[in-house]
């Protein structure tokens, strides 16, 4: 994964199968798509901290889905949005150990999933990149 400076994973969840999509980009800046399954995800990522960014609508779910099925996932969450930082702790995130403000989270993980919306990547976009 050293190659590698940017990987993108999307859970796609169908029939009972958990089917992984990375989209990596290598240092050229090359972007390729590789649908992989369950298994290679796992080998793929089995040594990287998956650091979900957002805990509003799509951060639940595919956090707890890749917590349940054995990845190593932490949230960023700003406490700005309390509701958002509360459901986490209410879902078994604990603040300090696998819950961080954002900019934590990104230091922490080696691959980001951002699961926020358009607007507010706009707004955090420049902290994540800087980190």
């Amino acid at each position: 994964m050293q190659d590698l400076v940017k990987i993108s994973l999307r859970t796609i969840i169908r029939r009972n199968l958990i089917w992984q999509s990375l989209i990596l980009v290598d240092k050229r800046r090359s972007c390729y798509a590789e649908r992989v399954s369950y298994g290679k995800a796992r080998r793929v990522l089995k040594d990287e901290t998956i650091a979900i960014i957002g805990y509003g609508v799509q951060g639940p779910g595919q956090s707890l889905n890749l917590k349940d099925n054995g990845f190593k996932v932490i949230i960023g969450q700003s406490k700005q949005f309390m509701q958002d930082w509360n459901r986490a702790v209410k879902d078994g995130w604990k603040p300090g150990v696998n819950l961080f403000e954002i900019n934590e989270a990104v230091k922490r993980g080696t691959v980001i999933e951002m699961l926020v919306s358009d607007a507010a990547q706009r707004l955090i976009w420049p902290e994540v990149k800087r980190t």
